[in-house]
């Protein structure tokens, strides 16, 4: 046996091998290697803090490792760990399990003994919050309850534990900021605790039920007040609104889908409702128009409180626009907030506000949000639920409301269905298309959106649109080698598409920068992204002009 083929048989062993440990470990993007309530696996690549045993985080695993990388590690030196178990794994009580996982992973030791885990069994289907005892005076008794109780574990059991996780995250980052006083803050700390309180939960922990019974029926329309004559109507009727507790999501200040949307929280607490209304009725406000959508201006300045409120006009009058508000207005780490960059009916009133991540994906025209077809959508939405109602295993039905969702600004809700649709029907790319939409809209999910659209450009790889949007992934992942390739695919399929060219000479532009004086290829870069540049001046016009208008201010300030 020659050494030629006793190297070959090695490589392909060892390739064989790790194929086979891969396999065995179950969603391994989450994973590394078997539970093991004694020892923390060990990362070999980055620090981990997401470990998805019981395949609950399927839909939002990539989220919470950034957010938690990002946003609370590095920001405020609290390791918040994640875990989820098929079961309880032979402990009694997830109480104990919860502790042993704690103290014997020692979760925030590398942290100044700042750490929080989040540990979730899926049978039986049960939630437990550990704090580090150096963390008790901010995230005391009365908070843990509050998100265990009243947010943890009524999503969990509904089915929505990707909306209870988004909200802990804030709330947990919200008493971060607290730790990182200098000055006292043990008042502010008790003034947190006190709402919590009003809400129900505290000591006692009870449930949603005192909440729900302040609800007006759902099912009973009422069109309560009506849409306003003027945007500045509407923002009144609102703050009206919030005076009187309505909790109806039949309000005529809502467009349609945001009536719908609103289904979702009708149980909020008295609190909510009152700070609201603390913050808003006396702020002072300037009303920016633009035809037949507003905004309630109150400055370009930091604080969630001063991001605007969308309106838009229909044959009724003035209407709240939820379905912008969530695509457009973003909230960042308090006080930070800003607007996506991607066209919309927007885009002129929002110019003076800050950027935010820049979710500027290429969207066929039938995906886009028109108000003029909100009611007919909306009737789509009920419909459609109606139907599923009745038939759990319906393809169609998974489908059609996993795309509307998507293209709705309901990213979170979508993903669940669109993957029972993808399990019926594997074959149909434009499941893999609105995935890749509703990872990136709802939770920033490049990676995940990578391989949606890796598998529909495999499908369709004739569409200028799959290549583009793929370019554009690979663009905000920083792998721009990869991305110029896509964005020349488009660019062959549809030589004169706006969007291929402006990010294609936004994509040069980045390669110049980032390359050094002795790097030969520098001044090619250069000048392909100038090529691209007045190929994307002469294209980019009528609605698209603004695209044109966002590279030539990036190039003039980077170059």
């Amino acid at each position: 046996m020659n050494k030629q083929y006793i190297k070959y048989s090695f490589v392909l062993g060892f390739i064989l091998a790790a194929i086979t440990l891969i396999s065995f470990i179950p969603n391994s993007s989450n994973i590394i290697g078997p539970f093991d309530i004694e020892k923390r696996p060990v990362s070999l690549i980055n620090e981990k803090y997401v470990y998805d045993w019981g395949n609950v985080l399927t839909n939002i695993d990539e989220y919470c490792e950034n957010y938690i990388s990002e946003n609370i590690v590095k920001k405020y030196g609290i390791e918040v760990v994640i875990v989820t178990l098929p079961n309880l794994q032979g402990h009694a009580s997830v109480e104990n399990a919860a502790f042993k996982i704690f103290n014997n992973w020692k979760i925030g030791k590398n942290y100044n003994g700042k750490g929080i885990l989040l540990l979730f069994v899926k049978n039986p289907k049960v939630v437990k919050v550990e704090i580090a005892t150096y963390l008790e005076d901010v995230f005391t008794d009365i908070f843990v309850g509050y998100i265990q109780d009243l947010q943890l574990k009524p999503n969990y059991l509904g089915g929505n534990i990707d909306k209870g996780i988004v909200a802990v995250f804030e709330e947990i980052e919200k008493r971060a900021q607290l730790k990182i006083l200098e000055h006292d803050y043990s008042l502010l700390v008790k003034e947190l605790d006190q709402e919590i309180l009003s809400q129900g939960a505290g000591a006692k922990r009870k449930l949603i039920n005192e909440l729900s019974t302040k609800s007006s029926d759902k099912n009973l329309p009422q069109n309560k007040y009506q849409a306003g004559s003027t945007p500045e109507e509407t923002w009144k009727k609102i703050i009206k609104r919030w005076e009187n507790k309505e909790r109806s999501p039949y309000l005529g200040i809502y467009t349609e889908i945001a009536k719908l949307m609103y289904h979702d929280y009708q149980n909020l607490p008295d609190s909510y409702y009152k700070k609201n209304v603390n913050t808003y009725k006396s702020k002072p406000y300037k009303v920016q128009l633009d035809g037949n959508y507003a905004v309630i201006d109150f400055g370009n300045k930091k604080g969630w409180d001063n991001s605007p409120f969308l309106m838009c006009k229909t044959q009724e009058g003035w209407k709240f626009d939820m379905v912008y508000q969530r695509k457009l207005i973003r909230m960042g780490p308090s006080p930070s907030w800003g607007v996506e960059r991607t066209i919309s009916p927007y885009t002129k009133i929002l110019r003076k506000y800050p950027g935010y991540l820049g979710i500027d994906t290429p969207r066929h025209n039938d995906d886009i949000y028109k108000i003029q077809n909100d009611k007919k959508l909306a009737r789509k939405i009920v419909e459609l639920e109606k139907k599923l109602s009745a038939n759990h295993s319906s393809y169609e039905i998974y489908f059609e409301l996993g795309k509307l969702y998507s293209t709705l600004a309901m990213g979170l809700k979508s993903i669940s269905y669109l993957n029972k649709a993808k399990q019926y029907n594997p074959d149909n790319p434009y499941i893999y298309k609105y995935l890749a939409i509703a990872y990136v809209d709802s939770t920033y999910q490049y990676k995940k959106a990578i391989n949606e659209m890796k598998k529909y450009v495999e499908l369709l790889p004739d569409d200028d649109f799959g290549h583009s949007f793929l370019g554009y992934l690979y663009f905000r992942t920083k792998k721009f080698d990869l991305a110029e390739a896509e964005f020349k695919k488009a660019l062959k399929i549809n030589p004169h598409s706006c969007y291929a060219n402006a990010k294609l000479s936004r994509v040069y532009g980045k390669m110049y920068l980032n390359s050094s004086s002795a790097n030969i290829a520098k001044i090619v870069y250069k000048i392909s992204s100038d090529e691209f540049f007045d190929k994307a001046k002469a294209y980019c016009t009528d609605s698209q002009s603004e695209r044109f208008r966002w590279l030539n201010r990036w190039r003039n300030r980077k170059f």
